[in-house]
């Protein structure tokens, strides 16, 4: 298991209310297209916590950009 902590930009509080549960709503989305499980998601004001079952196949690096690359272009 991996346990990933993504932060906003300048730990602006940007994920209140509706936006965090978006972002968690993306993420599921990924997880259920791609080569991990997400065990648990927790959204906070600034930040995100991810609890994932991975391949060792495939880098940290690649499952990191991968969520951070689709919830960014989905928010804009």
């Amino acid at each position: 298991a991996l346990h990933l902590i993504l932060v906003v930009k300048y730990r602006k509080q940007l994920l209140k209310g509706d936006v965090g549960d978006f972002v968690k709503q993306k993420i599921t989305e990924i997880a259920e297209r791609s080569e991990f499980n997400i065990e648990e998601i927790e959204v906070d004001k600034d930040h995100i916590h991810i609890l994932l079952t991975i391949s060792p196949n495939i880098s940290v690096a690649s499952y990191v950009k991968r969520i951070k690359q689709s919830t960014t272009q989905s928010l804009w």
